[in-house]
């Protein structure tokens, strides 16, 4: 009996120390959770109170039960904050005995949905506009019993708001005036234009007059600046029709080949007066016939063309035409002109294209010119659905290109092939290679062969080659002036040897130069070709003068 006490009292005793134990891990446990939560409480704490937004907590009854720091300096004069009374909602704020139709605190507790509410506040800082955000909070019996208010201050937002708004209205106000000022020109552009076209038609008719020296000079100037002043009017005209919307695309069939040509003729004496070497590449797979707006790529590319002479003082500006996609309906074409004048500092590209603007300050005052001519080129591209670009280096010249998609013209005849011209084999004679190779280029779609030299003594060893191979030039093409040798001597060497005396010769002479039939005859010349160089021309003058027609051959195109 005493053994069984003693065995129980021992049981007690081990059960009690297990349940101390337990005791003793369950206190342990609530401390760790005690410390994670107060440090949990911290960090919590520490966010709301080093916000810049402020942060209340609201009962049921919409009383403040707590705020953070930020509302603690925004609402710093209201004694029942401090003194530990309470204060309600509407009375924090909106200063009002009511509770607000809109007040977002009212509408998170009975909703139990996220509110959201823009209002004012009169804080000791000053009127604040201020975005708050009202969120229910439930008790652990999922019952919303309290709400938190986040308040954000928006004031620097909005005035920015309000800023960018004032902004557009101005700009709204400025394009208004701006195409109000457009309208205005394109409205007047008939007025403008009649009185300066008056003036110089009556100077050129009086240059027919007999007039002295010191007339004719004066005259000259007059006719000069007024050419100049015209085409002032005209690109700010152009351009503000652009802007004022009055500028259309009228599409209509026309022959792409002649307007180039008639672009590089109408430049052609700008470009001998400078020493320039004026080049048309028109690639034998571009088609003649397109159907757009002749009149716009005119005036595009000669833009282009006479801003490349402006800006070029030697070398050559080459007028290529290329296409850039296949066979078909429609055509990708690239209308380039490259020249090797000045060119463009890179940083400076990107804004050649802006209105009223040169390279450089001091272009303006060396070259002349309003800064519209390639602003009107590259907005008449965008109107044809095209894109214009430039690549340029400083001191080698820059190439302005623009690209377009046309129509081809279909119902249009094909043009007469140059079958007249095959297997004839023709020496180019030119001191600039890029002329050689253009010439080689056309004459190779003619069927016909080519070969090119660069001097005259390189020509008289090329022609006595092929007259001892059996293979005589049929045509030689000379330049108007080589390096070594003058045209008219290089002419007479060849004429002197009788070998020789199979080979036509064909002159290659500027606008300004075109000697008569008589001299070309005296000269020992065939036939004669203007500059620039136009393959439709060339093919008619080497057919007539190969096929031995006597009335053509001294044709001067």
């Amino acid at each position: 009996m005493s053994a069984r006490r003693e065995t129980t009292a021992v049981e007690s005793v081990d059960s009690l120390r297990r349940r101390v134990e337990e005791l003793e891990r369950w206190f342990k446990r609530q401390d760790r959770q005690i410390r994670f939560l107060e440090r949990e409480r911290q960090k919590l704490s520490a966010l709301v109170n080093h916000t810049d937004a402020g942060c209340l907590v609201f009962g049921l009854d919409l009383s403040v039960l707590w705020l953070n720091n930020v509302c603690r300096d925004w609402f710093g004069s209201n004694a029942p904050l401090h003194s530990g009374g309470r204060l309600n909602c509407n009375e924090l704020l909106c200063a009002s005995p009511a509770i607000c139709r809109d007040c977002p605190v009212a509408r998170a507790l009975a909703t139990e949905t996220v509110s959201h509410h823009e209002l004012r506040l009169d804080l000791e800082a000053g009127r604040r506009h201020i975005y708050a955000t009202a969120m229910p909070i439930r008790a652990p019996d999922n019952r919303v019993d309290e709400c938190i208010l986040m308040l954000q201050d928006i004031t620097d937002l909005e005035v920015l708001r309000r800023s960018q708004e004032e902004l557009l209205r101005a700009k709204g106000i400025a394009e208004s005036a701006n195409r109000a000022k457009s309208e205005f020109l394109a409205n007047m552009s008939h007025e403008v234009r009649t009185p300066m076209t008056g003036i110089l038609g009556m100077s050129s008719h009086l240059q027919d007059t007999p007039l002295s020296s010191e007339q004719r000079e004066c005259l000259e100037i007059i006719q000069s600046s007024g050419e100049s002043l015209l085409k002032i009017i005209n690109d700010i005209l152009d351009i503000s029709r652009i802007e004022a919307g009055r500028l259309s695309i009228e599409p209509a069939p026309f022959d792409l080949a002649a307007l180039v040509d008639d672009v590089v003729t109408l430049v052609a004496d700008r470009a001998a007066e400078k020493g320039i070497e004026l080049i048309v590449r028109y690639t034998p797979d571009v088609p003649q016939r397109f159907v757009g707006d002749a009149g716009r790529i005119r005036q595009a590319l000669m833009n282009l063309v006479g801003n490349a002479i402006k800006f070029t003082h030697a070398g050559h500006i080459l007028v290529h035409v290329e296409r850039l996609d296949g066979e078909g309906a429609s055509a990708r074409l690239r209308l380039a002109v490259e020249d090797t004048g000045i060119g463009i500092p890179p940083e400076k590209l990107p804004s050649v294209f802006e209105k009223f603007t040169q390279a450089d300050g001091s272009i303006t005052r060396r070259y002349g010119g309003t800064g519209l001519g390639l602003t009107i080129a590259k907005q008449l591209v965008e109107l044809m659905g095209g894109e214009i670009s430039v690549t340029s280096t400083v001191g080698s010249g820059s190439t302005f290109e623009f690209t377009l998609t046309l129509p081809v013209d279909g119902l249009a005849p094909m043009p007469p092939s140059a079958t007249k011209l095959e297997n004839l084999r023709i020496l180019a004679v030119h001191g600039h290679e890029k002329v050689r190779a253009v010439l080689a280029e056309q004459i190779a779609a003619w069927k016909a062969q080519a070969q090119g030299v660069g001097t005259g003594s390189a020509a008289m060893a090329a022609l006595r080659a092929a007259q001892h191979a059996g293979e005589p030039f049929h045509v030689a093409i000379l330049a108007p002036a080589l390096p070594d040798l003058t045209p008219d001597a290089l002419a007479l060497a060849i004429r002197s040897e009788p070998s020789l005396g199979f080979t036509r010769l064909v002159l290659l002479a500027g606008l300004c130069q075109r000697p008569d039939a008589a001299g070309l005859r005296a000269a020992g010349f065939d036939a004669c070709v203007t500059r620039p160089l136009r393959s439709a021309q060339l093919a008619r003058v080497l057919g007539a003068v190969c096929s031995g027609r006597q009335a053509d051959r001294h044709e001067v195109v």
